[in-house]
């Protein structure tokens, strides 16, 4: 089978200061070039679009070259948190929610975006909080520096992190038995990952978007293909025989993070 590349959050903005993916634009366009060289399918795993901060005319005016060389690959387009609405076009062959399946002969791989496992932006209980940390990341980011947001967004990581910390110290004493040091370092979305697997036999891999973190976590099956707004992108890389993790960095210049033979769940 041809590859198959999967990518996330790459917040396509409108060109203004609050836009993230401008300075990876060009860099874009050549991993598009990549792909299209690969023969490969392309699989875009949610918040294409950063419809929190830009209107859509906007987006795809600036993004113009972009949208005709995407569209060229006919990708497969998942709707993510800033990009909600395009699930109203589900019914449309390229774009799906919650959930597109790259079915393998040895199995599926789950591809979403996975904000539903995130509390802030869980569209079936309260997305609110996450759009107004959104609008308040883009204002500032056009009136006060460009990269505030990315500080911001580490400040409330930290912060979550010290109150998890915090809360578990005080939950302890409680416990019948302490966690171990891996089950503690998994996060909500390793977990929601395993649990897809418990309930789908079919589903052997799961992989994510949403937290702009790239990992491979062999053991639990599960993958995260990053974002498009770091200096760095990253990627996943699918085929028959295994799964990858990269740093794109130029067409000529692709680095490998986390490459492994695909080891099947057995049930």
């Amino acid at each position: 089978m041809d590859p198959c590349f999967i990518v996330s959050d790459l917040h396509m903005g409108d060109g203004s200061s609050s836009d993230d993916f401008k300075p990876n634009k060009r860099k874009f366009m050549g991993f598009l070039e990549h792909v299209k060289h690969q023969n490969g399918r392309l699989v875009l795993a949610g918040d294409v679009f950063e419809l929190w901060q830009a209107e859509l005319q906007a987006i795809l005016k600036f993004n113009s070259e972009v949208i005709r060389l995407l569209f060229e690959l006919q990708p497969m387009i998942i709707a993510g948190n800033h990009d909600f609405y395009l699930r109203t076009f589900a019914d449309f062959d390229f774009i799906c929610y919650p959930a597109w399946h790259l079915r393998l002969p040895s199995g599926v791989v789950r591809i979403e975006h996975g904000n539903e496992y995130d509390p802030n932006n869980d569209p079936d209980r309260n997305m609110q909080m996450g759009k107004i940390v959104a609008s308040i990341g883009g204002f500032a980011e056009n009136w006060i520096h460009p990269d505030i947001d990315m500080a911001f967004m580490e400040f409330l990581g930290k912060a979550r992190q010290v109150g998890n910390q915090v809360w578990d110290e005080i939950q302890t004493p409680w416990k019948k038995e302490k966690k171990s040091r891996k089950k503690q370092s998994n996060t909500s979305y390793v977990n929601a990952a395993a649990r897809i697997i418990e309930e789908d036999e079919t589903v052997r891999w799961v992989v994510f978007g949403h937290t702009h973190n790239a990992e491979i976590r062999q053991e639990a099956h599960y993958a995260n293909a990053g974002c498009w707004v770091k200096e760095y992108p990253t990627f996943v890389r699918v085929d028959e025989n295994s799964i990858g993790l990269y740093e794109f960095r130029a067409t000529d210049e692709i680095r490998v993070l986390v490459e492994a033979g695909f080891q099947w769940r057995t049930n």
